[in-house]
């Protein structure tokens, strides 16, 4: 099933910039039931179904919610080759029944 892309607000006044382009992705405990994205973000930039033990998201099960953004390998969200070369931002909120709803901020380089 494809998500639904939705188009995203950019505030007046407010440049292309790394915090401009974003994915939303939501996590349950086996695997990701829906992401969105921005349309403008290159078909590549695919989160991945598992959640990644090493991303801030996995870490937030049982505890509370990330206050800010935090900077990771974008290896950790996304599949593609040399994924390893980029990094993101990632902040993520706990749901109700055990879902964490992440946010995160690519870098210009993901816009197509």
């Amino acid at each position: 099933m494809q998500p639904a892309t939705k188009h995203l607000p950019r505030p007046a006044n407010s440049p292309a910039s790394f915090s401009q382009v974003l994915v939303i992705v939501c996590h349950n405990k086996t695997r990701r039931p829906w992401f969105e994205r921005a349309p403008m973000i290159q078909p590549w930039w695919f989160p991945s179904d598992a959640l990644d033990r090493h991303s801030f998201a996995a870490d937030i099960n049982g505890a509370s919610e990330q206050n800010f953004p935090r900077k990771i390998g974008a290896d950790a969200w996304f599949q593609f080759r040399n994924s390893d070369r980029f990094e993101v931002q990632e902040q993520s909120f706990l749901l109700p029944d055990d879902e964490v709803l992440t946010v995160l901020t690519l870098p210009e380089e993901a816009v197509g």
